[in-house]
């Protein structure tokens, strides 16, 4: 068992949100990789248009709301959600309330 605790953790700052690398392990053919973001309101990721990953995509909402996009279907996910989006889908996120949007991830894909 690997225990990462999160003053151990370095939290990086871009322009729209905070990003909290935990851990990336690799597990035979598979790379996990987990963390925490916290969006702030009104940020949309990213600012324009849509992003797809190389890897599956979990996620957690630990705190607040955010609206999720893929193609043109739109929804809510909301604390205590879960979410997946399946490798290379292009998406994009917006946090929809006046407080900060709490979520864990995880991407797991091919080492």
């Amino acid at each position: 068992m690997k225990i990462i605790n999160e003053k151990d953790t370095a939290v990086r700052a871009f322009d729209l949100y905070d990003m909290l690398d935990a851990f990336s392990e690799r597990l035979d053919t598979s790379e996990v990789k987990m963390g925490k973001a916290v969006m702030k309101p009104g940020v949309r990721v990213p600012k324009e248009g849509m992003k797809p990953h190389v890897q599956d995509e979990f996620a957690y909402i630990i705190k607040g709301s955010l609206k999720s996009g893929i193609g043109d279907r739109e929804t809510t996910i909301s604390a205590g959600d879960f979410s997946f989006i399946p490798k290379n889908t292009p998406h994009w996120s917006e946090n929809i309330l006046d407080e900060d949007c709490e979520l864990i991830w995880i991407l797991v894909g091919e080492a």
